[in-house]
């Protein structure tokens, strides 16, 4: 593992040769360290070739210009030059310990970990431990940063945010800064939540912790509080969180940047109230207004630059053939998310960009599902076997029927049953601990003649097929007269997926389609499907999972833990827990759950699509 470290510096020449000791100092040598200085700076230089002659370069050391002024510039710059798998970044006015990049690299071997940082302690300050109940580098989902990266904490945290004079990525998570952030602020909490986005961890260890001597600024932004410092940390914290945070908590930021806001990002409540406690009328001019033009700027920036309609160049839709196609969002680069999604304006599917899903892929899916969905797999299939006894028994074929426990509890009811599943250690495993016949294949490879089935069933299986009309019309042929197909599948317009957009669970890079109750029944009356019965299945929305979907539970779970504590502590070490009361849980329930669940499943805004389609006797009025 090759690790690079990666230095900005102007002006600062003993600042600078200070830390580079402390590099040269490491138990663990860095394998490379670059530098990244402006042309202009010669006595920078000078220190830099004298540090060179002195240590008989035995650490590689580059060398890297920059024109542009402004930090993000200058890391970018040395990201360009750098060469190592992992990128640490430290200040040229800190000091490291000399088991920093030892620290930093025993962490990196765990693959989940994409970014790993420290406290920055002041030099004339010493250690300060974190105060009990406090976060270091959490991100609210209100979008409020917070927790004071120079105390240092008890344990390694998993966190939200680091600082940028102590922190380290992997190299192929950070392919550079966003140049749209301007002066200081957020480009390293940026970096950290696109990480995080990404499915990585991001790790503060305590003992990865720098010496921060807090050197002059000699750029135009400066760290004092100026009109210009002002609206760049507000234009950069408005910016980042629109950028990371899904819509419903994007409007909660807004209303709190623009009302209240922060210590270092304050809202108009907050300003008048030090106008008023400081008497000076002057700070309204001097900061409110830099303030409030910098959250517009940073909602600007956000709006040009992810903007929702851009059109994909040459896209056609795999549906329609239309032209007609705008960019529903647009990659985060998370590997568990397709690369693009995308809107058809005239027959209105949502797709993704990638539309193949072929041989190691499916296995792939089969194993991610299995894993992160068996729990909740167990449940529909409970729901999906109390459906088909409603139906007159017959002969059934269940298309994806991955390891046939279904097919299994319709076989005990009497049903003559039937399934098609891609994969093989599936069909391995549903015929050694069921007895099931299952073709291993895809449904147009299946040797079942036509008109055979009474019931074909599809759950959880027309999101993941390349070419749905074909697949559907394959279904219809094997069904006889006054056969029934049931689907399942992820509702693209649920409630759920309205509010966190791009986080919503179902979108992930196994599903190429996503369908709403009007482009499913349009596609099953294009192929011939007649009483075309749509409904929506849906999590409770004040449950533990519709919370989590919302991004609500972690804050309220702390809420819960800080209240246990409290309580703890007023009754003693014996933490006391208030009796449950079924009668006012029922009530409770109706009242929150029920009643607003059964609202969304009248409206279609549940999260999956369960549809029962029938077959005509005849083909008459079949499209095309």
């Amino acid at each position: 593992m090759k690790i690079s470290v990666v230095i900005a510096t102007y002006q600062r020449p003993d600042y600078l040769r200070r830390c580079l000791e402390s590099l040269w100092n490491q138990t663990r040598k860095p394998d490379e360290i670059v530098l990244v200085i402006r042309p202009e700076d010669k006595s920078t230089q000078e220190s830099i070739t004298s540090f060179q002659e002195e240590t008989k370069s035995e650490i590689p050391l580059t060398v890297a210009f920059v024109e542009k002024p402004g930090v993000v510039f200058a890391e970018n710059e040395g990201i360009r030059h750098a060469t190592g798998d992992i990128l640490c970044f430290i200040d040229d006015d800190a000091t490291a310990p000399s088991n920093w990049l030892g620290r930093i690299e025993r962490h990196f071997k765990d693959p989940t970990v994409g970014t790993v940082g420290g406290p920055v302690l002041p030099a004339h300050e010493g250690v300060q431990p974190l105060p009990p109940g406090a976060r270091w580098g959490h991100v609210s989902w209100w979008g409020k940063f917070s927790g004071n990266s120079q105390k240092v904490p008890g344990e390694i945290l998993e966190v939200d945010a680091l600082r940028g004079c102590n922190m380290a990525f992997r190299r192929e998570l950070l392919p550079h800064f966003d140049e749209h952030l301007k002066g200081y602020w957020r480009f390293e909490d940026d970096a950290v939540l696109s990480v995080k986005e990404k499915g990585f961890r991001a790790l503060c260890d305590p003992q990865i912790q720098v010496t921060h001597y807090l050197a002059p600024v000699q750029v135009e932004y400066k760290r004092e509080i100026d009109p210009l410092s002002i609206f760049s940390s507000n234009h950069n914290n408005t910016y980042v969180v629109l950028k990371h945070f899904p819509l419903m908590q994007k409007v909660a930021f807004l209303c709190f940047t623009f009302l209240v806001g922060d210590i270092s990002n304050p809202g108009m409540f907050r300003y008048l109230f030090r106008t008023i406690k400081r008497g000076r009328v002057s700070l309204i001019r001097q900061e409110l207004l830099p303030a409030l033009k910098g959250k517009i700027e940073g909602i600007q920036t956000y709006r040009k630059n992810h903007a929702k309609n851009k059109r994909p160049p040459f896209l056609k839709c795999p549906l329609c053939s239309s032209l007609q196609v705008m960019l529903h969002f647009a990659s985060s680069g998370a590997i568990d998310l397709p690369s693009c999604i995308f809107r058809c304006l005239n027959c209105h599917i949502v797709f993704a960009e990638r539309r193949e899903m072929e041989g190691s892929l499916y296995e792939e899916s089969y194993a991610y599902h299995q894993k992160a969905h068996e729990p909740l797999d167990t449940l529909r299939t409970q729901e999906h076997l109390q459906t088909l006894m409603k139906q007159k028994r017959g002969r059934l074929l269940d298309v994806g029927c991955s390891r046939g426990h279904f097919l299994n509890g319709l076989k005990r009811e009497g049903w003559e049953v039937e399934g098609i599943e891609v994969s093989k250690e599936a069909v391995s495993q549903a015929e050694k601990e069921f007895g099931l016949k299952i073709f291993q294949g895809k449904l147009e490879d299946a040797p079942f003649p036509e008109n055979s089935f009474d019931v074909v069933t599809c759950w959880d299986v027309l999101e993941h097929v390349p070419e749905p009309v074909p697949f559907l019309k394959k279904c219809r042929s094997l069904l006889k007269g006054g056969g029934i197909l049931f689907i399942d599948t992820p509702n693209v317009e649920s409630l759920y997926a309205c509010l966190i957009g791009r986080k919503w669970v179902g979108f992930n890079r196994y599903h190429l389609f996503y369908y709403s109750p009007e482009t499913l029944r349009d596609i099953l009356r294009k192929v011939g499907f007649e009483e075309i019965g749509i409904r929506t299945t849906h999590v409770n929305l004040f449950s533990k999972e519709g919370l989590w979907r919302m991004g609500f539970y972690p804050s309220l779970a702390r809420f819960r833990d800080f209240l246990r504590r409290k309580r703890s502590e007023k009754n003693g070490s014996r933490v006391v827990e208030i009796p449950k009361k079924p009668w006012r849980m029922g009530v409770l329930g109706i009242c929150v759950n029920t009643l607003p669940n059964w609202i969304l499943g009248r409206l279609l805004l549940g999260d999956q699509l369960f549809v029962m389609a029938k077959k005509g006797r005849s083909d008459e009025g079949l499209s095309a």
